[in-house]
């Protein structure tokens, strides 16, 4: 499974302080590809000793990760549930639906012609339960993304539809714009979400072909010394 980000404990440079500069580079690419979920090619003796301890700790930081995300996806769940048990009550159901009847209602009766209250009720009865049900989940989710949302509530939608960026970033950064887009206000934070997933997912993509890049440079010329500086530096900022 690859991943964006992972832990980089700095007890390994300090671990790896007394090896050449070659076998820490090597140490250190295996651990990215590691973490990324690619494959390890061929690791001399050393560095081979070396990763098999880094390795083992990734593997727990990757597991930790794993169940973390696993009880807050749960616990999201739930609060969806919740709010959906709540909006489903009776009270909510008949002010949605009366909401949903009202807005599509004619704005008289010279607008609807000679349609008699007879015909409109047999009409009305004739509706399914599914039909009004998925009526009035669309008016409940277009007044809930339509609202300012919740930190809790953007964390909860990121992690019901599976975004790989953080609900953090973009409930703060709409926060500093007190919920605008230019000077428009936000009536869609949902779609406005699912934007944003889609220009973070670009970024990355661009990230990782800068990266590719820089990675061909090395190999035409680049220092082992500067690009061991760059690598250990990059890695011990995250």
């Amino acid at each position: 499974m690859k991943q964006n980000t992972f832990v980089f404990n700095v007890a390994w440079r300090d671990a790896l302080a007394d090896y050449d500069p070659e076998v820490r580079l090597e140490v250190y690419e295996a651990a990215i590809a590691y973490a990324n979920g690619e494959e390890i090619g061929q690791l001399r003796p050393l560095a081979k000793m070396a990763f098999s301890f880094i390795q083992r700790e990734l593997d727990y930081y990757r597991s930790q990760y794993q169940e973390k995300r696993e009880r807050m996806s749960s616990a999201a769940r739930g609060r969806w549930a919740e709010r959906r048990a709540a909006a489903d009550s009776p009270d909510s159901e008949q002010k949605s639906n009366a909401e949903s009847e009202q807005s599509e209602a004619p704005q008289s009766e010279a607008e609807c012609g000679p349609k008699s209250s007879a015909v409109r009720e047999r009409s009305e009865a004739s509706q399914s339960e599914a039909e009004r049900e998925q009526r009035s989940r669309a008016v409940r989710e277009r007044s809930e993304a339509s609202e300012i949302p919740t930190q809790q509530q953007v964390t909860d939608y990121f992690l019901l539809q599976h975004f790989s960026s953080s609900p953090e970033r973009f409930f703060n950064h709409y926060s500093a714009t007190g919920w605008f887009v230019g000077s428009s206000r936000i009536k869609d934070w949902h779609a406005l979400a699912r934007n944003w997933e889609q220009r973070e997912k670009k970024y990355q993509q661009s990230e990782t072909q800068k990266n590719e890049t820089r990675n061909s440079d090395h190999g035409r010329g680049v220092s082992d010394e500067d690009f061991q500086a760059h690598i250990i530096q990059k890695l011990s900022g995250q």
